[in-house]
């Protein structure tokens, strides 16, 4: 009890800078490691019966977007209102704020007003409970659903942090209204779909900032008697994370950091090209810059421009070229990772012969037709070498341009 009481006073602390803050630092790394939803099911909480105070319902439910002014969407109106029977009260006219401040199944922190008219009191699941969850309840923007099929809706309740961390718990009320139990987060969105509580939470990869998570995680809980039971999970990318996933993949090759650069290659692309051949056709580069973007297809692979410094016996020689990364999913990393790479490179002739010719070097091409990462028929597309196999890492590299030309002194 006093270390939970001695916790909620040091996020006292910090809420005052959180209030202002509404971003991260690029390529920072997130504040914490968020948690996902327990698989096991939550212990149902002591019963108890007070009667309201009746109000004005509130009518949103909250999103929060990671700064310390919520954003609101609409509350579901597929939910009809229950009609009150004998021991049972509309939750909906329930004065929340003038209930959660006195329910004694809750603790009370004594935490700073923070100014927002939407929140009410902050307050804390108790530590017998077994559930981390506390924060300022969003008692304007109470979800109302029944999650149990039982005819009368159920109150979702959730807690905000008031900061970056959005919302980090929920609370659940059944008519009486009675506490029956509560979940922990970190940046918890809850929206009722088809008589379940479908929780979403952010999933970050190794090198994510907090403000911008690659992906994020969806659960289904259905209320079964007081406890939340998991009925099923899923995790998705967020497509928008696609293009500084590669990016990052080119800066930390720029950086020679080549052991994590090939951490963002897929399992299929690695099996393909051992790190030490790959890592090899990269010896001779002095610079990599990028610039990726999306492509026009939504689902397309990221469209690349590369520029690429690289040392040779003559001097420096400069290549510029574009390709494509489609990317896939990881659960694992929890990040996209490269998988499939298209090279188009004969698209970018004039530039290379301009960007050579500026050092003061000639070149002197092959007939041979640059080859494709993503491994088409052999003929006319692959040098004869490869007799219609997977490019060698070779290929894969920035440099296969100047490995397929010879260089001459002006």
């Amino acid at each position: 009890m006093h270390t939970l009481v001695a916790k909620h006073k040091l996020i006292a602390g910090l809420i005052s800078a959180a209030i202002v803050l509404t971003a991260c630092p690029a390529g920072g790394t997130p504040a914490s490691t968020p948690a996902l939803p327990p698989t096991a099911t939550v212990e149902a909480m002591p019963t108890r019966t007070v009667a309201p105070t009746a109000t004005a319902a509130p009518t949103n439910t909250i999103v929060p977007t990671g700064t310390a002014t919520p954003t609101l969407i609409p509350t579901p109106t597929d939910i009809p209102a229950p009609t009150p029977t004998a021991g049972t009260i509309d939750l909906r006219a329930v004065d929340w704020n003038a209930f959660l401040q006195n329910d004694p199944q809750l603790d009370h922190p004594d935490m700073p007003d923070i100014g927002n008219p939407d929140l009410g009191p902050y307050v804390a699941m108790k530590p017998g409970s077994g559930i981390e969850a506390g924060g300022y309840a969003l008692t304007a923007n109470i979800l109302y659903a029944d999650l149990n099929d039982d005819g009368a809706v159920e109150a979702v309740i959730s807690l905000f942090s008031g900061g970056t961390a959005g919302n980090i718990g929920l609370l659940i009320y059944a008519t009486a209204p009675e506490l029956i139990t509560g979940l922990g987060g970190y940046k918890v969105y809850a929206q009722a779909e088809v008589g379940q509580l479908l929780v979403t939470q952010p999933l970050y990869g190794k090198w994510d900032g907090n403000c911008c998570p690659s992906g994020y995680n969806e659960t289904r809980y259905r209320l079964e008697g007081n406890k939340l039971v998991a009925a099923g999970r899923t995790n998705q990318g967020y497509p928008e994370a696609r293009v500084p996933t590669v990016e990052l993949f080119y800066q930390m090759l720029n950086n020679k950091q080549y052991r994590d650069a090939y951490d963002f290659l897929s399992p299929a692309f690695q099996a393909a090209n051992p790190f030490d051949a790959w890592s090899a056709g990269y010896q001779d580069t002095v610079s990599i810059e990028a610039q990726a973007s999306e492509s026009a297809a939504a689902d397309g692979p990221v469209t690349v421009l590369l520029t690429s410094v690289a040392q040779s016996a003559s001097g420096k020689v400069t290549q510029r070229f574009s390709g494509t990364w489609t990317l896939v999913w990881s659960n694992d990393a929890s990040q996209w990772l490269l998988d499939e790479a298209a090279t188009n490179l004969h698209q970018e002739m004039p530039l290379i012969l301009i960007s050579l010719h500026s050092h003061g070097v000639r070149v002197s091409l092959p007939l041979v037709m640059m080859p494709s990462y993503s491994c088409p028929p052999s003929t006319g597309v692959q040098p004869p070498r490869l007799k219609g196999m997977a490019p060698a890492a070779l290929i894969h590299s920035p440099l296969y341009l100047r490995a397929m030309c010879t260089c001459e002194e002006i």
